[in-house]
């Protein structure tokens, strides 16, 4: 989707079109889906994080600065959701392991990589919101450092120091042997 036919759907939002919104839904839900996921680490909360941030959208699309990149807005938006729910939800154990089985590797392998996995979803866990944010903004979602300061309104160099102490306190959470691998 193109600036301009962004534009057009989010004027035609904000007049209260339905068939606008929706069009905006199917082109970002799969995005907004898995920087929900990357933050809680459970596929259910991430759908309901998803349809929820979708729903404060619409009921805030009138307030949008059109001045502004919409992802940026519809990404902080998404986040706050996550971060909201990963509070209220910090002392249960969420991480989903059937998203990680897998028929089509060895058993010993795949248990290898489903260890992997669970050890640097703990470790996502204990860092502070503001690492997790930068972490999947950056390493799941690819975004580069400007797109990533646009989110939560920041500067880019703030962005990179963020990213730097959260790559160093996921250094010292991750045991030697997995950072050896890497």
């Amino acid at each position: 989707m193109t600036e301009d036919e962004e534009h057009v759907l989010i004027e035609q939002c904000k007049k209260g079109d339905v068939n606008a919104y929706t069009l905006l839904v199917k082109e970002y839900q799969t995005t907004i889906f898995n920087c929900a996921w990357r933050i809680v680490l459970n596929r259910d909360d991430a759908a309901d994080i998803t349809q929820s941030a979708f729903l404060k959208l619409f009921e805030r699309i009138e307030t949008f600065d059109s001045n502004r990149k919409f992802f940026s807005w519809m990404y902080r938006i998404a986040i706050n959701e996550a971060l909201d729910h990963k509070r209220r939800q910090r002392n249960f154990d969420d991480f989903d392991e059937e998203k990680y089985s897998s028929d089509n590797k060895a058993p010993d392998v795949s248990l290898e990589d489903d260890e992997l996995k669970a050890t640097i979803a703990a470790c996502l866990r204990r860092l502070p919101d503001d690492a997790t944010v930068v972490i999947t903004l950056k390493h799941f979602s690819g975004l580069s450092y400007s797109e990533i300061a646009e989110v939560p309104e920041i500067p880019e160099r703030t962005v990179k120091s963020r990213l730097y102490s959260a790559r160093q306190r996921m250094k010292n959470l991750l045991p030697v042997s997995i950072i050896q691998r890497t």
